[in-house]
């Protein structure tokens, strides 16, 4: 409700929290990282956190900037999500992410998720689902 209510200091925040990400990305760079991660949450089980369209107003810039600065560097960049994040995975993959990771690929499907692959450079890690497939405690289904 912030990024709408108080954009100003909401924007402020988030300029500092790049610096920080952007400090980590060149000493992660330095130490001889071969990648960095973003350790985000985009989604609920339903839908996205915040509107695609706000998610690309304020996001996909810093995404594509810090992105541009790992791939500067030879880092690649993984981002983890839980939820149900497909609006906004196009975005993601424009901004130069190499790798998606969740916990909970049942909820894109797993030939969604493929689909991206055959026109993007994209790779997905994705366990068996966490929410679903691994709460069964069936081993046969696992």
């Amino acid at each position: 409700m912030d990024l709408l209510l108080k954009r100003d200091r909401i924007i402020k925040l988030h300029d500092r929290i790049d610096n920080l990400l952007e400090n980590a990305i060149r000493n992660y760079a330095d130490a001889g990282a071969d990648a960095t991660m973003f350790p985000e949450d985009w989604g609920t089980q339903n839908v996205t956190l915040i509107s695609p369209e706000l998610w690309h107003e304020e996001f996909y810039p810093r995404f594509e900037r810090l992105c541009a600065l790992a791939h500067d560097r030879d880092l690649f960049v993984f981002v983890h999500s839980f939820g149900k994040i497909e609006p906004i995975v196009p975005d993601l993959i424009e901004t130069g992410i190499d790798l998606l990771q969740s916990d909970q690929p049942d909820l894109h499907g797993i030939d969604a998720l493929a689909a991206y692959q055959e026109n993007d450079n994209i790779t997905f890690w994705c366990p068996i689902d966490i929410q679903t497939t691994l709460q069964t405690k069936d081993r046969a289904v696992i």
